[in-house]
């Protein structure tokens, strides 16, 4: 596995509770905790050798003993970090994504065939979810530009954006289209053909 510096710290934090010579900090609620765990380390500039040992048998075993309760975080805490972090080990993994979306943390994406055409819907999640206190939302703020890479197999004939029935501009270079989405309002959908 590669390392790479936003995955190293995250993964190796749970190290330091395997550790034969600590003392357990005070536990916390489970609720005041990340991921539903409390993690004590704080490792400095000189640090330059964590990292160096991690493998896929190292991430196995931190996830299976420590169960981070990343579902609970995702959905109660308003923090990029569970993302951030889920993301830096599918990076770590390299497996060869379909699809990448870059320019906001607040669209949701998924990847859909219909007959010839590949379909990827794209909606604006942005707003207070998060808040109970918050009954009605006035609005939902317009994201973008937003940056848009799909493996395909062949120069398409055209990138559509739908419902407006617009043509994308895009670049095709080695298997990937390149296109940029100008803004996003609630959902829109990049077919391609």
């Amino acid at each position: 596995m590669k390392n790479t510096a936003l995955a190293i710290p995250l993964l190796l934090i749970p190290i330091f509770l395997f550790s034969q010579s600590r003392v357990d900090p005070p536990r916390l609620k489970r609720a005041d905790s990340f991921f539903g765990v409390h993690f004590d380390f704080h490792a400095g500039p000189d640090c330059i050798e964590i990292g160096k040992t991690v493998d896929e048998a190292l991430i196995e075993n931190i996830v299976s003993q420590v169960r981070p309760d990343i579902a609970n975080a995702f959905l109660y805490r308003s923090t990029p970090v569970v993302r951030e972090f889920l993301n830096a080990l599918i990076q770590e993994m390299d497996p060869g994504l379909m699809t990448e979306v870059k320019g906001s943390h607040w669209v949701d994406v998924t990847l859909n065939r219909l007959g010839d055409s590949t379909i990827l819907n794209l909606v604006n999640s942005a707003g207070p979810h998060d808040n109970d206190k918050v009954l009605v939302f006035d609005e939902i703020p317009a994201l973008g530009p937003i940056q848009i890479s799909i493996r395909y197999p062949s120069k398409p004939k055209r990138v559509m954006v739908q419902p407006e029935n617009k043509v994308l501009d895009y670049t095709y270079e080695k298997g990937v289209i390149q296109c940029t989405l100008p803004l996003l309002k609630i959902h829109e959908m990049v077919v391609i053909e």
